[in-house]
């Protein structure tokens, strides 16, 4: 089919209307919010490095970090996410490197906040609280075998068609190392 030229240069020009439209829609609202640091010094020690996840627990914003050099990582937890409160999860867990994973659900009526800590020497170990202040073990270090030191950031709630309540699922690994 051939097209006249007046007809082929308006077709030209609503095509490059719309494509101008597209992209000034685009640039002009698929601008990011400016960002503005809230804790910008490892939350008082340089020995914390990073944080390694997020999580929202009854209105509370927590942060869980990796730690480099003496004590263990931290969790930290702020209202508003100005003001920060660290949250002692396991006073006797000096060699935690990282908390990279945390998850919440409600089950049966009760809102949880679990933990998923990396421990070089002991293993991995999730850590339960209810109230986002007081922390229970709730496996053992390694889930049995210390050398599965490193956690996956990720813990899931699951219930199987089968299942009568959810379960926890959570990973770790060795980098690398044997893990029967």
């Amino acid at each position: 089919m051939l097209i006249q030229p007046r007809k082929q240069d308006a077709i030209l020009k609503k095509l490059l209307w719309i494509h101008g439209f597209v992209i000034f829609s685009l640039s002009a609202l698929g601008q990011a919010d400016p960002w503005s640091p809230v804790i910008t010094d490892g939350f008082g020690s340089v020995q914390n490095y990073d944080v390694i996840t997020f999580a929202t627990f009854k209105d509370t914003l927590y942060a869980g970090c990796g730690r480099v050099g003496p004590g263990g990582a931290q969790l930290w937890k702020s209202g508003e996410g100005e003001q920060w409160t660290q949250v002692i999860y396991d006073v006797s867990a000096p060699s935690v490197k990282g908390i990279p994973s945390m998850s919440t659900a409600s089950f049966a009526g009760t809102d949880y906040l679990w933990l998923g800590t990396g421990n070089p020497l002991q293993g991995t170990q999730v850590y339960r609280s209810t109230d986002g202040i007081s922390f229970i073990p709730i496996s053992k270090k390694g889930f049995g075998n210390p050398q599965a030191a490193v956690p996956t950031p990720n813990m899931l709630l699951f219930e199987g068609t089968n299942d009568s309540i959810p379960y926890l699922y959570a990973a770790a690994n060795s980098h690398g190392g044997p893990v029967p």
